[in-house]
C-alpha cells in the first residue's frame, strides 16, 4: 500500500524482537544508573537518545534516502535529529531521576515509548518521519504520562507508609 513503511529487517516480526530488545536495553541502562553518580545518569540518558538517533540517521541513509534529502531545507534534517534528541532525552531522564528516589512506576512508559520508537525508526518508505512525530507528538504524551505515574505512585507510597505506621 503506498505510504505504508517496510521492515529494513526483512520480516515485521524480527523488526518487533529488536525494537523490544532496545526497549530492553533502554530500560536496563536507566535501571542500571540508578546508584550511579548523577553525572554517569546523565550520561546514560545522553548515550540512549543518541543511540536512537543514530539508528534513525544509519537506517535512513542505508536501507532508504539520507534525511536530508527527504527533508527540505537540509537544514531540517539537523533539526529533526536535535529536537529528536532532545525528546528522547527528556523521556529517559524522568524515570531515570524517580528511579534514584525508588519510584519504579514511570519505567513502564518508557519500555513502551522506546519500543514504539525502535519499532518506527527500523521501517523505512512511510509518508512522515517518525523521529520528527515522536518528537513533536508522542514525547510530550509520554512525558506526561510519566510525570502523572510518579505522582500517583508517590502519593501511594506515602498512604501505605501511613497506613502501616500506626
Amino acid at each position: 500500500m503506498p505510504g505504508t513503511p517496510d521492515p529494513v529487517l526483512g520480516s515485521t516480526a524480527l523488526t518487533v524482537a529488536v525494537a523490544v530488545s532496545f526497549a530492553a536495553v533502554t530500560v536496563g541502562a536507566v535501571v542500571w544508573s540508578r546508584n550511579r553518580s548523577t553525572r554517569t545518569a546523565a550520561g546514560v540518558t545522553g548515550v540512549v537518545a543518541a543511540g536512537f538517533v543514530a539508528v534513525w540517521l544509519v537506517v535512513r541513509v542505508v536501507a532508504w534516502v539520507p534525511p536530508w534529502e527527504y527533508l527540505s531545507p537540509p537544514s531540517a534534517a539537523a533539526t529533526a535529529a536535535l529536537v529528536g534528541f532532545v525528546a528522547i532525552a527528556a523521556c529517559v531522564v524522568v524515570p531515570a531521576a524517580t528511579l534514584r528516589r525508588g519510584l519504579v512506576a514511570p519505567l513502564a512508559p518508557l519500555a513502551g515509548a522506546t519500543g514504539l520508537l525502535a519499532f518506527a525508526l527500523l521501517r523505512v518508505g512511510g509518508e512522515s518521519d517518525p523521529l520528527v512525530i515522536y518528537a513533536v507528538v508522542v514525547s510530550p504524551v509520554v512525558l506526561g504520562v510519566e510525570i502523572l505515574i510518579v505522582v500517583a505512585e508517590a502519593v501511594v507510597r506515602r498512604l501505605w507508609r501511613a497506613v502501616n505506621a500506626e
